[in-house]
């Protein structure tokens, strides 16, 4: 069966592309209700992106100036492309924004 664990924060903080390229290369971990397409889909409409409809692939945990983040990896608008946004933990109405993101490949 199946044991749920807790989170595991990668140890790659920040908001430079850099950064963000390395953390989306880490290890796969579950990271709560940003697992799911759906709710990925709704942070960001709530949080304003104009691209809610671009494929969902993964998340990974992350940490933007110390605190805790999402870091999702998705479908650029380019094969090949993929585009990298980091939100709140908690992302949803009321507490949505990008922290950061870029695009890579």
């Amino acid at each position: 069966a199946l044991v749920p664990t807790a989170p595991v924060v990668v140890p790659i903080a920040g908001t430079a592309p850099e950064e963000l390229r390395s953390a989306a290369a880490g290890a796969d971990v579950p990271v709560g209700a940003l697992d799911d397409p759906a709710r990925v889909r709704a942070c960001l409409a709530a949080a304003g992106d104009p691209r809610t409809d671009a494929p969902f692939l993964t998340a990974r945990p992350h940490s933007v100036d110390g605190r805790p983040a999402v870091l999702l990896v998705l479908g650029g608008p380019e094969r090949g492309r993929y585009r990298l946004v980091a939100v709140p933990p908690d992302c949803g109405p009321g507490t949505a924004r990008v922290l950061a993101e870029t695009t890579t490949g």
